[in-house]
């Protein structure tokens, strides 16, 4: 529904506003990237079943938000 598909586009957009900062060594980098992940956090907490939490944090651009490539 519409609501997955915004919860991809933010994804996307702080993925590329934190690749956009690491890239030009901006200080913010850090924070946006700690957002985002507080952000994915928070949505994950809200999956009661463990299998569809990993599912929905299990992408190749949330990986990379939380640390993981």
């Amino acid at each position: 529904g519409q609501g997955a598909y915004q919860l991809k586009h933010l994804s996307r957009v702080f993925l590329a506003c934190y690749r956009v900062l690491r890239a030009r060594r901006d200080p913010r980098a850090g924070d946006t990237r700690a957002r985002a992940r507080a952000w994915l956090s928070q949505r994950a907490a809200l999956i009661e079943d463990e299998r569809l939490r990993h599912a929905f944090l299990d992408t190749p651009v949330r990986r990379e938000l939380m640390g993981e490539t």
